[in-house]
């Protein structure tokens, strides 16, 4: 989940993961939509921008953990640790040269000079705001959220 919203993925359905049946260890693949929403995104759990009848499977597990009251910061804890300790060096010459390419197919979004460059502090900003942006995401969900029932389970 954290991964998708840093890199503006919004097309996790339960077939997009494998698990390693004997370790639990869960992996991601299929990001196909890697920044195709990037910008305009939002970190809503109304925001589906493949439509309403596509649910993505982050969105049913946020929706489940809330309802249960265990939805905070202490379950991505790991992951935001990870990602704020990676340099920004090195995850800029990792994706930098992807950024002149993705400016070119979104010029509506990114015209003027130094297009690439603002793309990458667009990006850069979000790593930076990844934690506050999840605090406060969960803070209105949970806000918002059902308790847990018979009827939410099967719903």
């Amino acid at each position: 989940m954290v991964i998708d919203w840093l890199f503006s993925n919004h097309d996790s359905t339960p077939a997009n993961f494998l698990i390693n049946t004997l370790s639990g260890d869960i992996f991601g693949i299929d990001k196909d939509q890697t920044f195709k929403y990037f910008t305009y995104d939002r970190l809503d759990l109304k925001y589906l921008p493949n439509g309403k009848d596509f649910k993505p499977l982050t969105k049913t597990v946020i929706e489940w953990l809330a309802a249960q009251r265990r939805l905070s910061i202490q379950l991505i804890e790991n992951i935001l640790k990870q990602i704020e300790s990676f340099p920004d060096a090195e995850l800029k010459r990792i994706i930098g040269p992807f950024a002149p390419k993705y400016v070119l197919s979104h010029t509506y979004e990114f015209r003027e000079p130094g297009a690439a460059e603002k793309f990458l502090n667009v990006f850069f900003n979000r790593k930076h705001t990844l934690r506050n942006d999840f605090e406060l995401f969960f803070q209105e969900v949970n806000k918002k959220s059902p308790v847990l029932t018979e009827n939410y389970i099967q719903g």
